[in-house]
């Protein structure tokens, strides 16, 4: 099942940090280039919708990331990941989303 989800991306000084807007529990995350934090982030998202889906919390929908306005050094894009591959192991898939 593919979830897609918009992801604001700062370059910092020799670091580019990274966090998702609708999902403020995710601690923002960062790495050295744009494409590495930009495949850490499809983990992150995957990883946090399989955790929300075990313990049955609500998830939040997605913004329009085209609405999103955008802050100085910012770029906002969509993040996508196939959460199927992150219930390797995890008994409740079939019970839950």
């Amino acid at each position: 099942m593919l979830k897609i989800y918009p992801a604001v991306y700062k370059q910092e000084a020799d670091r580019v940090v990274c966090h998702f807007p609708d999902l403020p529990e995710i601690e923002p995350f960062s790495g050295k280039d744009k494409d590495a934090v930009a495949e850490e982030a499809k983990d992150v998202l995957g990883r946090y919708y399989v955790h929300k889906s075990q313990i049955k919390e609500t998830i939040p929908d997605p913004s329009n990331a085209r609405l999103m306005e955008a802050g100085e050094g910012e770029t906002i894009e969509y993040v996508y990941t196939d959460i199927d591959k992150y219930w390797t192991g995890v008994k409740a898939k079939d019970t839950w989303i």
